[in-house]
């Protein structure tokens, strides 16, 4: 049961997974592996034909907190015939620092063993699916999986290693680092992984927020250090670029993720940064919209009409027609929820809440909030910034309907007999996903 692959009869690498525990060490001891990590998890043996090259300078070994310099893709199943294909993802340099898993584990494990003294540092990993960090949703799907699906290779090779630049002085290795989290934030995206991402664009956001804010500290020698390679203040600009861009494609995670609270936060991060900046501003709105605020989506509407990128204008055309359509959405739901509720009032008994009272803690803002839950049906949701309007709500509802109270703040206080709230809305839903919201000031309270 041998894996086995060469490049450029340089390095080969087998990593295997072996059902029979006693003929994989009988295998290692007779054929030379080198058991790498214990148990035959991952295993490493010189081809017969490679020999050592003396005559190349010897490589260091990757330690954490190294930044290195890497080429390395998943090396498809199905064999093409194109050669641009198979080397199309190697045409860059990565640039990751060794310990933070800004590459899949097989790879950063292949980086241990590749940086050997005197022998090249290029090679193909072999590795088991649990190893290799894929898309969980993709592979958790499949009961069973056969021995071909649960093994992936990576072509890995190693451009550079900088032994533990520091990165807090170093700015323009610091913004290449970010960049690269960016990239493997992308990776992440495009893989469905939403909450990874969001972790790599973080990342990459604050590194640059911390170049931005120290640019006015960093002294003449370094400056004129930098400007040998690059101007400083594109360095500057570079860092801006990467921090508005990963906010951006962080509201866009949560948006796929449906934390829409989120959404919005990452998009005003992104436009403190960069006021102007038309796409953080053309999500903010999809979100808005998304969460029926339409009088602040309205108005940012407004504020960009002035633009003069074409590419803005036929955004802003689809989100005005949005915007008219989901409002008349809510036209139609909030007759329809007002004529349900006036259908209850005839058989309405003023006690039939109180047993239904119950207090938890749920999710709001993306924190724990207090709330307090008044429920008599499904279908519908009351958020409200006071308990005075929730009971009084139940108390002309019959039995049958259900509305559920939620009383959300950011305090246990309750001020003049009521608790303040940071929203206050209606929501109905209608039980397919959709979701409707009125303000509790449209019925005078």
């Amino acid at each position: 049961m041998e894996a086995k692959s060469t490049v450029d009869n340089d390095l080969t690498i087998d990593v295997d997974r072996m059902a029979s525990t006693d003929s994989l060490s009988e295998q290692v001891s007779k054929e030379n592996w080198t058991d790498l990590l214990g148990k035959h998890i991952q295993l490493r043996r010189l081809s017969s034909e490679v020999k050592p090259k003396k005559s190349s300078p010897p490589q260091p070994e990757a330690q954490i907190g190294d930044v290195i310099q890497l080429r390395y893709e998943e090396i498809p199943k199905k064999k093409t015939s194109d050669p641009t294909v198979e080397n199309k993802s190697l045409s860059e340099p990565l640039t990751i620092v060794f310990g933070q898993n800004d590459v899949p584990p097989a790879v950063e494990m292949a980086l241990k063993f590749l940086s050997v003294d005197a022998y090249p540092t290029r090679g193909i990993v072999r590795c088991d699916l649990k190893y290799a960090w894929k898309n969980p949703g993709v592979f958790s799907q499949k009961k069973e999986l056969s021995s071909e699906d649960r093994v992936l290779e990576y072509f890995v090779h190693i451009v550079k290693i900088v032994r533990s630049p520091n990165l807090e002085t170093d700015i323009a290795q610091a913004v290449q680092v970010a960049y690269s989290k960016k990239r493997s934030g992308n990776s992440c995206y495009r893989s469905g992984m939403f909450q990874h991402a969001i972790g790599m664009y973080r990342n990459a956001a604050k590194a640059c927020e911390v170049i931005v804010d120290n640019a006015n500290t960093v002294d003449d020698r370094q400056k004129s250090k930098i400007k040998e390679k690059m101007e400083y203040d594109m360095i500057i600009a570079k860092a801006q670029n990467i921090y508005v861009d990963c906010h951006n494609n962080i509201a866009l995670s949560y948006t796929h993720l449906k934390q829409f609270r989120d959404a919005i936060k990452a998009c005003d991060l992104a436009l403190i940064m960069d006021p102007k900046n038309s796409r953080s501003k053309l999500r903010k709105i999809k979100v808005l919209i998304g969460l029926a605020d339409y009088n602040d989506a309205d108005l940012m509407l407004k504020e960009m009409e002035s633009s003069d990128e074409v590419e803005v204008k036929d955004e802003l055309k689809r989100l005005e027609m949005l915007l008219v359509r989901e409002r008349k959405k809510y036209s139609a739901r909030k007759k329809e929820l007002m004529g349900r509720m006036s259908k209850g009032l005839k058989g309405s008994q003023s006690n039939g809440w109180k047993s239904h009272i119950v207090q938890d803690s749920v999710a709001g803002d993306g924190k724990e909030v207090e709330a307090e839950h008044i429920s008599l049906w499904d279908d519908f949701v009351i958020r409200l910034k006071n308990i005075f309007f929730g009971v009084l709500v139940c108390l002309l509802l019959c039995r049958e309907a259900s509305f559920i109270v939620h009383l959300m703040s950011s305090s246990l206080s309750f001020p003049k007999g009521h608790r303040e709230a940071k929203e206050s809305h209606l929501l109905y839903n209608d039980g397919q996903g959709d979701e409707l919201h009125y303000d509790s000031s449209d019925y005078g309270f």
